[in-house]
């Protein structure tokens, strides 16, 4: 184990795929799936901060990731995010040198 920690919020029916799933845990990510918790766009960013928590990683869809999240969320150096225009605070990412 790497130690390294990846959180799935999407409700995307595809997502979780159990391939990519598996390929993460055998690259010794611990990976956490929240995607039948309901997310979407009615979530808070108080709330995806409590999913997240101290993941290294989020795989999201239409839940909010801004600046809140990112202020709370200190060990995130990963998102991806789909689609791409849902995620509102590039600059305050790459100023933490979050990849998106």
């Amino acid at each position: 184990m790497n130690g390294k920690k990846i959180v799935i919020t999407a409700r995307n029916s595809d997502l979780p795929d159990a391939g990519a799933v598996r390929l993460l845990e055998e690259s010794g990510f611990t990976v956490i799936d929240h995607s039948g918790k309901n997310c979407g766009t009615s979530t808070s960013e108080e709330e995806m901060s409590a999913l997240i928590g101290d993941a290294d990683g989020v795989i999201t869809g239409l839940e909010p990731v801004g600046r809140k999240v990112l202020e709370s969320c200190p060990n995130l150096i990963l998102i991806f995010i789909q689609p791409i225009d849902k995620f509102d605070s590039y600059n305050a990412a790459t100023r933490r040198q979050v990849a998106l």
